[in-house]
């Protein structure tokens, strides 16, 4: 072999097991880290094994293998080969105490030794190790190609340079059947080693993105952003035109931002990503027609835009959206536009429009959950309606065709009972709501117990709120308390969703005359608000404040009354809410009354211009 192409074939051999090391690794790190987030939301046993422990263990072991094999590319390479030689030897005596085929335990560390005995110039004991290596080889049949073949070839060619022909012609012709040239294994080694580097690479491209999502479902708002960015940035410097995955990575950091409440932030992401004004204005319609995946986030940002509460500009997107795609799913997202309005002729005309659409849907179980779907709005609307006999009818509609799914469809169940409960309240049935109160409960414990925690906790505190509403404040206490548990569970102390919790329990505490306890729980959410950095689109900071003001008024502390209070208004404002809650235009209006008593008469005229801008969302349902 010529001295060039052997350095060649060393430095493709080392190449190749740094790539293959990286690949692995990248590998294990990517199934190890997603098993874990799995787990903690909840994900079936089965599925992390198969998907994730199971993929990491073999990646560890082409880890270990790899990593195995590194020093000695590395010191053969360089051409450190007595190094080398105590490398082999010393694999050899523990391997010869291994039961099996020779050919299968020694045989390679044996094909090291002699390649490393014959590069040191140590020629006689080198031919000798390499007849064994002949030997072993006989038995290994094909095999032999890939373990020691190029250890073969390096004898037959120490042969023909010492112009022993009839040896070479020799040992060539014996093992001819036994070896492949080193120069295939080398080739295509290394394109396996490439082909893996470039997996690990797209796999690591697409598993940073959901790491992210489930740090962001854990409240790891900050860690999930900085992961996210950063893979922004290697994704700029390696693949500067790869748009589709830099939209992808901005799509996830929106979707983190509207958790963190950092709303405003998340939308400029999203116009980044889509041309909205464009779409409005019908420039885009043939491309978004066709795609799902564009329609899809565009109503993320009807969504958000209502979490902002700009209603009007989420209907804006929502028509246009019909008029591109009409779906009984937006319908609904239109309905409960309307719902929230308090315009219920109009939301009970999308309802109407959805039911109707149902006979032309295709899929049995979409048609099942948009049926549900549509019957809870009408249950929703009848209570809105002040009509709890025929809330109480549409509500055991949906809990027949819950039945009728045959346990797909369970998650409709909980505010199917709630939309009961609270209809027996709206009519005074104490027996009937009692019963439901009970049905509530036991659906409440029983999703404990086959939700993810995080799931769990949605469910408690949607049955703590309903219980709020029908005056069942020391029950809604205790599911609030262990909704905040469940996350816990799953989450850390720290977890900003943690902050509404204590704002919730608080103002069920304020609303029991306990305002010490009420106060307590507000510094508790205030110093978490603080401590997350928290922006003040985040609704736990709005409701702290508004819970403050409250209760400090009730305390007779109207100084620091006036202080919370000056925020909420501070915060309306800055956000440009065009609607708010009841319970913030009371505090807006304490606060008028504040300034009127104090004689600041121009500051109260303020607080009522923006209570005249703004309007009221409806009490909300399920």
């Amino acid at each position: 072999m010529h001295a060039t192409y052997l350095l060649l074939w060393r430095f493709f051999s080392f190449a190749a097991a740094v790539i293959l090391f990286a690949a692995s690794l990248l590998f294990f790190i990517n199934f190890a880290v997603g098993g874990f987030f799995a787990s903690k939301m909840g994900a079936e046993q089965n599925d992390v094994l198969i998907y994730a422990i199971y993929p990491a263990i073999l990646s560890a072991i082409v880890l270990i293998f790899s990593a195995w094999s590194l020093p000695g590319k590395l010191f053969e390479l360089i051409g450190y080969f007595s190094i080398l030689e105590k490398m082999a030897r010393f694999e050899l005596s523990w391997r010869e105490k291994l039961s099996g085929p020779k050919w299968l335990t020694v045989m390679g560390p044996t094909g090291k030794l002699a390649d490393a005995l014959l590069w040191q110039g140590k020629t006689e004991e080198a031919e000798k190790t390499y007849y064994e290596v002949a030997e072993y080889s006989k038995a290994a049949g094909l095999w032999a190609s890939f373990i020691v073949g190029p250890s073969l070839e390096n004898y037959a060619e120490r042969l023909a340079a010492t112009g022993r022909l009839l040896d070479y012609a020799d040992w060539k012709g014996r093992f001819r059947g036994a070896t492949v040239s080193r120069r295939i294994i080398i080739v295509l080694w290394l394109a396996m080693c490439v082909l893996a580097g470039q997996q690990a690479l797209r796999y690591t491209a697409q598993s940073v993105p959901t790491i992210a999502s489930y740090l962001s479902y854990l409240g790891r708002y900050e860690l999930a952003d900085s992961v996210l960015s950063s893979g922004i940035e290697i994704l700029h410097k390696f693949a500067p035109n790869a748009r589709t995955e830099d939209n992808g990575f901005k799509i996830k950091m929106a979707q983190n931002n509207v958790r963190w409440g950092r709303l405003a932030d998340a939308e400029v992401l999203y116009y980044q990503v889509m041309p909205v004004k464009d779409v409005l204005a019908g420039k885009h319609d043939a491309e978004i027609r066709d795609d799902v995946e564009a329609i899809g986030m565009l109503q993320e940002l009807a969504s958000l835009k209502m979490r902002r509460g700009r209603p009007d500009e989420a209907r804006q997107i929502l028509d246009k959206l019909y008029k591109l795609y009409p779906s009984a799913s937006l319908l609904i997202s239109l309905a409960d536009l309307y719902l929230e309005e308090g315009q219920l002729k109009q939301a009970e005309e999308q309802i109407d429009k959805a039911e109707k659409s149902i006979p032309k849907i295709q899929d049995e179980d979409n048609k099942n959950f948009i049926r549900l779907s549509t019957q809870l709005r009408k249950g929703r609307l009848r209570l809105m309606e002040k009509n709890g006999a025929a809330a109480e009818t549409e509500f055991n509609t949906g809990l027949l065709k819950v039945d009728e799914t045959k346990g797909k469809l369970e998650s409709f169940r909980l505010p199917c009972l709630i939309g009961l409960m609270e209809a027996a309240h709206m009519q005074s049935d104490a027996k009937k709501e009692e019963n439901y109160r009970k049905a509530v409960l036991a659906e409440t414990l029983k999703l404990q117990g086959s939700k993810t925690p995080l799931d769990a906790s949605v469910s408690c505190h949607q049955s703590a709120e309903a219980m709020e509403r029908c005056g069942q404040y020391g029950i809604a206490d205790q599911l609030l308390t262990e909704g905040m548990n469940n996350i816990l569970k799953a989450t850390s102390a720290d977890n900003p969703a943690i902050a509404s919790y204590y704002v919730k329990r608080g103002e069920v505490a304020l609303a029991q005359g306990h305002l010490d306890a009420a106060a307590h729980l507000c510094q508790k959410a205030v110093k978490l608000i603080n401590e997350k950095a928290l922006s003040s689109e985040h609704p736990a900071v709005l409701d702290a404040n508004v819970l403050a003001g409250t209760t400090s008024l009730k305390l007779k502390m109207p100084d620091e009354a006036a202080s919370f209070l000056w925020e909420v208004k501070r915060i309306v404002e800055k956000n440009g809410l065009q609607r708010i809650e009841p319970k913030v235009a009371e505090a807006l209006t304490q606060y008028k009354n504040l300034l009127i008593e104090h004689g600041n008469e121009a500051r109260a005229d303020e607080v009522q211009t923006l209570l005249d801008k703004t309007k009221l969302k409806q009490n909300s349902y399920n």
